[in-house]
């Protein structure tokens, strides 16, 4: 295991969850296939969708990973709310009705899940080693090169109220666009908050290019 990627983990683990995306990011643009680096950039951002797309890319570089398997089942199950009696209702007990009960079809939504799952990793395990392209992964591939381009880096933080990507219009398939901001310490120390909008494409083989970066404040 690398240092900076042992920094990554050390960092997730003490809650500073802004450190590690930066150093983890550094590792996955030096090496795309890197399953642990995936693996623990699942555990260092909080959006659940991103948590999806890191463990998704750790079953398609390795997909015996049971850990990566479990959590994403995990993510991917809905909640399941029990009924409360209001205040004003008298509770009565309930008649037995024949059928499923609500126990069954939740264990039925659970074994649903559990063959989606083994489906997607034989799809995984059978298919190309390439993930598809994603919004997601535009995005995390733009917060890199724009950290390129900051004065102090390591402090970035990306918020993620002011994302948004899309589909680059216009463009062929693996073409987006992302309008988003970054808060970062300037050449006197100051933390400011800059929005920019970044035009990159995917180009195959874990590969990224950026088109255009252009800082908007």
């Amino acid at each position: 295991m690398s240092e900076k990627l042992q920094q990554a983990i050390d960092a997730v683990q003490a809650g500073d969850k802004s450190k590690a995306q930066g150093l983890l990011s550094s590792i996955i643009h030096s090496n795309p296939r890197n399953e642990m680096a995936w693996y623990w950039m699942a555990r260092a951002v909080d959006d659940p969708e991103r948590k999806k797309e890191c463990l998704g890319r750790v079953l398609a570089i390795n997909p015996n990973n049971q850990q990566a398997a479990g959590e994403l089942l995990q993510l991917q199950q809905p909640p399941i709310e029990t009924p409360r009696p209001t205040a004003q209702s008298p509770v009565t007990p309930a008649k037995k009705k024949s059928g499923i009960s609500g126990r069954g079809i939740a264990w039925l939504i659970i074994a649903g899940l559990v063959i989606f799952l083994g489906v997607l990793l034989c799809q995984a395990g059978k298919g190309s080693d390439t993930p598809e392209h994603s919004a997601s992964m535009a995005e995390l591939m733009c917060e890199k090169f724009v950290k390129k381009e900051l004065k102090s880096p390591s402090t970035a933080k990306f918020p993620r109220e002011e994302r948004k990507s899309a589909p680059w219009q216009g463009k062929p398939d693996g073409y987006y666009e992302v309008l988003a901001a970054v808060d970062s310490e300037n050449s006197f120390g100051a933390l400011v908050r800059t929005r920019y909008l970044c035009q990159i494409h995917y180009v195959g083989d874990d590969r990224w290019v950026l088109d255009t970066l252009d800082f908007l404040d």
